[in-house]
């Protein structure tokens, strides 16, 4: 439905009606508080409103839900991490439609190698580079488990899985005991 607007962008008629109630007219008239909700939503919820207000709060589209299985090992890890470090895990990118973050969820199985895992990471990098954290699994170490994450980083790990990597660091192994590319 088309509405005829003023200058301010809201309906012309939804302008007249508060006018009207405001004793603006000739002739003030009664005006109720639900008749200016209905004109107001009926302006605020035109599909270009809702993209303009969507565009001004820049609110990025839900990322694809993403689900990696990965085997961590010492050998990928720069300098090299735990010689027989093992760990077998899996990461899911869980979107939320309407919001401007989702969640990402891992849970690690079968450590082997190394011992007191400290905290998991997921960072921004290339196999054979070491790069910045972009997601901390939890403050301190957990197997399993679930963090909120923008739409915007995890559309981007969704689009280039390749360079991203996650590690488990330890106190031995402060720069990583096991790496994984995504």
């Amino acid at each position: 439905m088309r509405h005829s607007t003023i200058a301010t962008g809201l309906p012309t008629a939804l302008v007249a009606a508060i006018l009207a109630g405001c004793g603006s007219g000739s002739t003030p008239k009664q005006i109720s508080a639900a008749a200016v909700h209905v004109e107001l939503r009926k302006a605020l919820d035109t599909p270009s409103a809702i993209a303009e207000r969507s565009r001004r709060l820049k609110l990025e589209p839900a990322p694809p839900t993403r689900t990696y299985t990965i085997h961590l090992t010492g050998d990928q890890v720069l300098p090299r991490g735990a010689a027989n470090g093992s760990v077998q895990a899996q990461i899911r990118l869980l979107a939320r439609k309407g919001h401007g973050s989702g969640r990402v969820c891992w849970r690690f199985t079968t450590l082997s190698g190394f011992t007191r895992p400290a905290e998991a990471r997921i960072h921004v990098g290339k196999r054979g580079t070491s790069a910045l954290t972009v997601i901390a699994l939890g403050t301190a170490w957990r197997p399993a488990g679930c963090v909120p994450v923008r739409n915007g980083t995890m559309t981007a790990i969704a689009k280039h899985p390749a360079g991203h990597y996650v590690d488990i660091v330890t106190a031995k192994y402060w720069w990583g005991a096991v790496r994984a590319q995504l």
